[in-house]
């Protein structure tokens, strides 16, 4: 009975460890591909800067277009005072993530 029980244990354990690596095998862990503007871009702080999607895009091997995914990250002002870094970034639905950094010209608000 014991040898049994033991036997039951076994299986039991090759057959979740061999799920598990189905699993694992099988996971989406391809970003998706993030493409920027190219054309010269102006970031106006405090400003609505939604123009500063238009003509990104982005595609993903498993899901297709994901551009409406893609995000303003992080927006970093240069030392020169007249130019940011804009970082895009952009999340598949398995959560596979692509940063692109673009300079762009920077425009402070005034106070």
């Amino acid at each position: 009975m014991k040898a049994r029980i033991v036997f039951l244990l076994v299986l039991a354990d090759i057959i979740l460890v061999g799920l598990c690596a189905v699993s694992y095998i099988s996971r989406d862990r391809n970003a998706p591909t993030l493409t920027i503007p190219s054309a010269e871009l102006t970031y106006i702080e405090g400003g609505d800067n939604s123009g500063l999607l238009e003509g990104a895009s982005a595609s993903d091997e498993e899901d297709g277009d994901v551009s409406e995914n893609i995000r303003i990250y992080n927006v970093s002002v240069m030392a020169d005072g007249v130019h940011a870094q804009l970082t895009y970034s952009v999340c598949d639905d398995s959560y596979n993530f692509t940063k692109k950094t673009k300079i762009v010209k920077y425009v402070k608000q005034p106070a």
